[in-house]
C-alpha cells in the first residue's frame, strides 16, 4: 500500500483529556464566582471547538457573558497546569501510530488546543518525533472546522487531499475534513455526538484504534 498522510484530532482522538479539561473549568468557575459545576458528561458536551467556544458554553446557562473575560483569566492557567495531570492515550494509540510512521506515512496533528499547549501534551503524552508536524490553534486564526491549519500543512509539505486521511471523534472534524477536500474517519469512543447524519457523512468509524491500520479495507458507511 502506497505510503498516505493522516492529520489527527487530538482531545477524545489519541489522548483522553476531559477529565483535566472538567477540573480546570471548574475551579475555575468556582474561582470568579460563576455558581456552575459539570459532571464528565456535561463538560463533554461543551468541548469540540476551542478553549474560548468552551468557556462561552460554560456560561450560556447564565446568559451572562460579562463573566467570560474574567473566566478566560481563571481558566486558561489552570488549563494548562492541570493538563496531563489524568491525560493519557487511548488504547493502542501508541503502537499504532508507531506501526504508521515505520511503514513510511507521515503523521500530523491538528488541534483546536491552544499550541503551547497541544505541543507540551504531545510531548508528555506521546513519542513527539513520530510527527512531521503538532498544529495547535494560532492566536488570530479561525478554530476547526475552518481548514487553515490542514491548508498550512498540505502547503508546507506538498501534500494531496487524495493522499491523506482526516482521523477526529466529533462533527467539528468530518466538517474540517470535508472543508479541505479529505476523507474523515471517526474514532467512535471519543467525544462526539454519534448520530446517524455524522456517521453518514464520513468514510468510515473505528471503534478500536488499531483498525486504522486497514483504513484501505474500511467500508464506506454512506456517500463518498
Amino acid at each position: 500500500m502506497a505510503p498516505m498522510n493522516y492529520l489527527f484530532d487530538l482531545d477524545g482522538t489519541l489522548l483522553d483529556t476531559l477529565h483535566d479539561i472538567k477540573d480546570a473549568l471548574n475551579d475555575a468557575l468556582a474561582e470568579t464566582g460563576v455558581p456552575l459545576s459539570y459532571t464528565y458528561d456535561e463538560a463533554k458536551r461543551l468541548i469540540g471547538s476551542g478553549a474560548e467556544t468552551l468557556m462561552h458554553r460554560a456560561l450560556a446557562q447564565l446568559d451572562d457573558e460579562s463573566r467570560f473575560s474574567d473566566l478566560k483569566k481563571a481558566f486558561l492557567p489552570r488549563y494548562m497546569s492541570y493538563q496531563g495531570k489524568h491525560t493519557r492515550p487511548f488504547p493502542h494509540v501508541e503502537e499504532v501510530l508507531k506501526a504508521l510512521h515505520d511503514r513510511g506515512d507521515l503523521l500530523f496533528i491538528v488541534s483546536n488546543k491552544p499550541d503551547a499547549m497541544a505541543q507540551d501534551i504531545v510531548r508528555r503524552c506521546l513519542p513527539i518525533s513520530l510527527f512531521s508536524r503538532v498544529l495547535g490553534h494560532q492566536d488570530g486564526d479561525p478554530v476547526k472546522p475552518n481548514p487553515i491549519q490542514v491548508e498550512r500543512i498540505f502547503r508546507d509539505f506538498h501534500l494531496r487531499p487524495e493522499d491523506s486521511v482526516f482521523v477526529g471523534d466529533s462533527a467539528v472534524d468530518a466538517l474540517t475534513a470535508q472543508a479541505a477536500g479529505l476523507p474523515c474517519v471517526l474514532c467512535l469512543y471519543g467525544y462526539g455526538h454519534y448520530d446517524e447524519a455524522l456517521l453518514s457523512s464520513v468514510r468510515g468509524t473505528l471503534s478500536d484504534f488499531r483498525d486504522l491500520l486497514h483504513f484501505s479495507s474500511i467500508q464506506n458507511p454512506g456517500v463518498e
